[in-house]
């Protein structure tokens, strides 16, 4: 299923549709260094089916970590599930009815997981956490050391999650002159989950695309795979939260 361009807005679940007259804002995005410690879920303090997600914000924001974002998947007939991440933490840590459930590691050997956004979306009644993320050796004089940034994919089976594939992102944010303060908005992998994104300076990128599922695990076997569709950012624009952040709002501000 595609979406009709015209009505992109109306199709993407939470986000009313608004005429695509908002000025760009260049919103550039310095390095956050204030603590760079990759905390444990022990060391913040979080228990199993008891911490809440407001909490586990809260003590990330009291060691002065940053980068702080957070989603939540909550349907008819789905379970109520969050996950929240951060700069330069390893684990992305989960919430079944804004209780915590458990970490999922997702950086590997050398990475330095950097700027994230994330997005719990559904495909034919399957969840997958989508965890984008960047290197911060790409907004130093270290860039052409750093790793491209990349969307890890994990996969709900048998009510936990399971890393489950990677896209990687390098061409893409070197096309547009690097990534910075990416958006998803939309929870529907079938549809496409719209995915915007900004410069190296902080420039919105002149197109957005749609993630979708182009082949899904099969019987606990396989890889997911993800599929970037590009589409044109006045289209996307008519999305009231795009405009929102395509005047300057920060992706985190959005959906509070």
């Amino acid at each position: 299923m595609r979406f009709v361009v015209p009505i992109v807005a109306a199709a993407l679940l939470g986000c009313a549709s608004t005429a695509s007259s908002t000025t760009a804002a260049v919103v550039p995005d310095p390095l956050r260094i204030e603590n760079a410690d990759d905390v444990s879920p022990e060391s913040l303090g979080l228990v199993r089916g008891t911490t809440t997600l407001a909490h586990a914000r809260d003590s990330m924001r009291s060691r002065g970590i940053t980068g702080i974002v957070d989603d939540t998947f909550a349907s008819a007939g789905s379970p109520w599930v969050s996950v929240l991440a951060a700069d330069y933490q390893s684990h992305l840590h989960l919430f079944d009815h804004d209780r915590y459930a458990g970490s999922l590691a997702v950086a590997r050997s050398g990475d330095v997981p950097y700027a994230y956004a994330v997005r719990i979306a559904a495909h034919r009644g399957t969840l997958y956490v989508l965890a984008l993320y960047n290197d911060p050796r790409s907004w130093t004089s270290h860039a052409d050391d750093a790793s491209g940034p990349r969307i890890t994919v994990f996969v709900r089976r048998g009510g936990r999650f399971e890393r489950s594939g990677r896209k990687s992102l390098t061409k893409i944010a070197r096309a547009h002159g690097g990534l910075t303060r990416p958006l998803f908005v939309g929870y529907d992998l079938e549809d496409g989950v719209l995915m915007v994104a900004r410069d190296g300076q902080g420039a919105i990128w002149r197109d957005a695309y749609f993630v979708r599922l182009h082949e899904p695990p099969y019987a606990g076997a396989g890889r997911a795979r993800l599929r970037l569709e590009r589409v044109a950012l006045e289209d996307a624009w008519r999305c009231d939260c795009v405009a929102r952040y395509v005047g300057g709002a920060s992706p985190e501000s959005l959906w509070q």
